[in-house]
């Protein structure tokens, strides 16, 4: 499936939830940071995945569903990542690989802070290291 295929199957909520990986999180990050920026990108994001959870009846609560904190500190990873010259997923990928493993947040968070059920329900900025900004470049 390509990009564009993708990003409908998931904006149409019709994407098996069994792809619903984090591969494919950082793939609808990717995507939507090439197409709109980082402010939209996070709109896009947090409304795509509730949607998303939602229609696969996945609720929000403690331990389940929507996560802020992780959702904007992964979209400012991969925003850091992106590079003018890479315009595939695939080629990403090959680039920033590291981000394809979701334990990379430990480097910027505990687990006690991101099990806060406060986090889930709004941003935290991280209490190991700093995240990049999310400017929106390039």
């Amino acid at each position: 499936m390509n990009d564009a295929e993708f990003i409908i199957a998931f904006e149409e909520c019709t994407l098996p939830i069994e792809q619903w990986d984090h591969r494919a999180h950082v793939r609808v990050a990717w995507i939507y940071l090439q197409r709109h920026g980082y402010a939209r990108a996070l709109d896009l994001m947090r409304q795509g995945i509730l949607a998303f959870n939602s229609s696969n009846g996945i609720r929000i609560g403690p331990g389940t569903g929507y996560h802020e904190t992780l959702t904007r500190a992964f979209l400012r990873l991969v925003d850091a990542e992106r590079n003018a010259s890479i315009i595939d997923f695939n080629s990403f990928c090959d680039h920033a690989s590291k981000l394809l493993d979701k334990k990379i947040i430990l480097e910027h968070y505990s687990k006690e802070l991101l099990d806060d059920p406060i986090t889930r329900m709004e941003f935290v900025e991280p209490d190991q290291s700093s995240l990049p900004d999310g400017s929106g470049s390039p």
